[in-house]
């Protein structure tokens, strides 16, 4: 049981969060692109896909662990070969998903994965890692919030982006209005994961003073918190837009009622940025969001 508990902790299995609700975001907004056509969801690729996806992001958290366990001088939860061991049984079965699933759906697929692979494996590792950057806010909400629901799309319903390569002749199809609904579909889920981190990095900003050039630190504490509550307003007008555009149904307007307990929980984050006690409102705001904005286009799509 010890064992399983120090898994969990390694894994930080409740964060996994920032990936499934996307998922389960971009299917609902599948369930309603397909809904009429007498289309159905890929259901066997799309449950591959799921598994790679919570592969590689708990991939991502542990390589992310094991760095800080290592620099921190800290006991790690298993030794060193079990730590880089458990690595690479989540992180090869996950690439090979990955590229099983590009050889079906295509190259842009395929080049889109790889964005992930690479954000994926940077944002924590190398000379330079991505999270150690001012570029961790936009990188995070880009890949979790858009390029995720865009590969699950890409995989059930019809391609909104087409490359044929002809010998030494690519061609490119762009399905610009599909490209722009997805967008404001996804830029809930893009604003409430950027805030996530920003969140994170207000917090840390005195300890990471010295070692980190997040954003907080470029732009300075009081603007930090200035744009953490700005992206909450975009996001409600982004449901608006949305809605206004058709590309989800008038019931997930009534997401925007959600904006109540999101405003106090961003006036507590203003009062006070502390890490233990204030951190988890931004990751409860993802919550109250995106958890009722997802439901409400399955639902809108019953309906």
């Amino acid at each position: 049981m010890n064992a399983l508990k120090r898994a969990y902790d390694y894994v930080e299995l409740p964060t996994k969060l920032a990936s499934v609700l996307p998922f389960f975001t971009a299917i609902a907004y599948c369930f309603f692109l397909l809904s009429g056509t007498g289309y159905a969801l890929h259901v066997s690729s799309t449950l591959l896909f799921f598994a790679a996806m919570l592969l590689f992001d708990m991939t991502t958290t542990m390589i992310n662990n094991y760095i800080d366990r290592r620099q921190s001088g800290k006991q790690g939860y298993f030794s060193r070969p079990v730590m880089l061991a458990m690595i690479f049984c989540a992180l090869l079965p996950a690439a090979a998903i990955g590229v099983y699933l590009a050889w079906h759906y295509g190259i842009v697929f395929l080049l889109a994965g790889i964005f992930c692979f690479f954000i994926g494996i940077t944002y924590t590792f190398g000379p330079m890692p991505i999270s150690r950057s001012s570029y961790g806010e936009l990188f995070s909400g880009l890949t979790l919030g858009l390029v995720l629901p865009f590969l699950v799309v890409t995989i059930n319903t019809p391609a909104l982006v087409q490359l044929t390569l002809t010998g030494w002749t690519a061609s490119l199809t762009l399905d610009f209005l599909g490209l722009i609904k997805l967008v404001l579909v996804c830029a809930p889920l893009v604003l409430c994961i950027s805030n996530i981190m920003l969140a994170n990095n207000i917090c840390d900003y005195e300890a990471d003073k010295a070692t980190r050039y997040t954003l907080p630190r470029h732009i300075g504490i009081e603007n930090g918190i200035r744009l953490f509550t700005a992206l909450y307003v975009f996001c409600y007008l982004a449901i608006v837009a949305a809605v206004a555009a058709g590309a989800i149904p008038w019931l997930s307007l009534f997401v925007l009622l959600t904006a109540l307990p999101v405003s106090r929980n961003v006036r507590r984050f203003n009062e006070k940025q502390v890490k233990s006690q204030t951190f988890a409102l931004s990751v409860k705001n993802f919550l109250t969001i995106i958890t009722p904005y997802a439901i409400s286009i399955f639902a809108g799509t019953i309906l």
